[in-house]
Parts: structure tokens; C-alpha cells; sequence
């Protein structure tokens, strides 16, 4: 499902709902207080289809519609902020949702969303990483929880400073120590940290600002593994 809008002069968005067209008139186009306001919005979220989608299939559908709509209506509240402002500007938003199956069996079901926004000014570009996990499980569905792929919180943590110190090789500096950082700090970041499964590889992303300067990006590690 893929949506592309583009919103001028939108002032019957500030009373609520998501409005998608044009209107112009207010004012001769070429005035100087003519206010502006465009969102440029591609999105492409992953759904099942069909007649007979399963309770799991149909649970999955709804939470990525819902992750959209969080990520997305943020956006559409620019509107009131615009339209609250003295002076005139014109204000330009980009919003990038784009969802990506790595795997999806009777088992397990498992997304990456990437996003990237662009506010007005100089708030500058955005992206970010959402890993989506789900365990299929009698036709209903479980989220999948970091911590539940390992044996241990020593086997985590391990595998947390091996992801660390590789990142850590590939960018030169971190804003934490791979060989200092302590297992109380692992923890946090354990709650930070994105990750999606292919059926024998496990790949987690640390969002920008998490472990390095924003100008790193996303942060990625993988490492294959077995089905306990």
C-alpha cells in the first residue's frame, strides 16, 4: 500500500482528521502573507491480504497501520502550529515510511520499517530504524522481546559488546567503550536497540544519537545463529 501526499495551504486540517488536496484563494497567490504549508508524505506499509486472513495475519496488519499513523500524524499537527504563528512562513515536511518483510512464516513474522522526516527550518533531515517481531503461536501472535534470544544475560551482553566493538572498528569512534562499558549500561541500551530476524541471521540497529553522533546514522550489526 503506497501513498504519496502532497498538502498546500492546509488550514481545514487544523480541525482534526487527515486531509488530502489543495486550497487556494485566501489570498492573490503572488502576496507577500500568503502562508504556505506542504507535506510531502511517502509511505508503504506492508499488509496481508485477502478474504481469510488469520487472527495472527490480521493482528499484524493493524499494529503496522498503527505504527504509521503515530509516525505520520505527528506531521499533520505542524498544521495548527503554522496557522498559530504572528509571522508569516512557509513551512515544508517530508515523512518517509517504508516497511520491509525479512521474514514471515507460520512461526514467526518479522519487519523493518525505515523512516527518515525532514522538518521546516533548520530542524534538518531524520531517519530512523523500527524492528516489528512477532512469534506466531496457535494463530495469535507474541512480541518477540530482545532478550528472549539469548540463553543468558551473559550470552547478551556478549553479544552486545561484540556488536559494539565491530561498529566501533568499522567507525572509528563511539560515544561508549566496547571493552569498559558495564552491564548496567548494556541494559539500557538493550532497550534502545532495533533488531529484525531472517531465519538464520539476527540483525539490530542502534538509531542515531544512541551510540554515536547523528551524523553516523543508523548503526547496524548481524550475526548468524541457530533455532534453539
Amino acid at each position: 500500500m503506497k501513498i504519496t501526499i502532497a498538502i498546500i495551504a492546509l488550514a481545514a486540517a487544523a480541525a482534526g482528521g487527515f486531509y488530502l488536496g489543495s486550497l487556494r484563494g485566501v489570498e492573490p497567490e503572488d502576496s507577500p502573507t500568503l502562508r504556505k504549508f506542504e507535506l510531502l508524505s511517502d509511505i508503504d506499509v506492508f499488509q496481508f491480504t485477502g478474504e481469510n486472513l488469520t487472527p495472527a495475519q490480521a493482528d499484524i496488519n493493524k499494529i503496522l497501520l498503527d505504527l504509521r499513523e503515530a509516525f505520520v500524524s505527528e506531521f499533520y499537527g505542524e498544521t495548527n502550529i503554522f496557522f498559530e504563528l504572528e509571522e508569516v512562513k512557509n513551512y515544508l515536511c517530508r515523512v518517509y515510511f517504508k516497511c520491509s518483510v525479512v521474514q514471515n512464516t507460520e512461526k514467526i513474522f518479522s519487519c523493518l520499517i525505515n523512516t527518515c522526516s525532514y522538518r521546516h527550518g533548520a530542524s534538518g533531515c531524520h531517519s530512523g530504524a523500527i524492528g516489528v517481531n512477532y512469534a506466531i503461536e496457535n494463530d495469535r501472535i507474541r512480541k518477540i522481546e530482545f532478550a528472549e534470544l539469548f540463553k543468558s544475560d551473559a550470552e547478551k551482553n556478549a553479544f552486545l559488546r561484540r556488536a559494539l566493538a565491530d561498529i566501533k572498528s568499522r567507525e572509528g569512534e563511539l560515544w561508549v567503550d566496547p571493552e569498559k562499558i558495564s552491564d548496567a549500561e548494556l541494559s539500557s541500551l538493550e532497550t534502545i536497540v532495533q533488531f529484525v530476524l531472517t531465519k538464520d541471521k539476527l540483525t539490530i540497529m542502534f538509531p542515531p544519537y544512541t551510540i554515536a553522533c547523528g551524523a553516523c546514522g543508523i548503526l547496524t550489526f548481524e550475526e548468524a545463529y541457530q533455532e534453539k
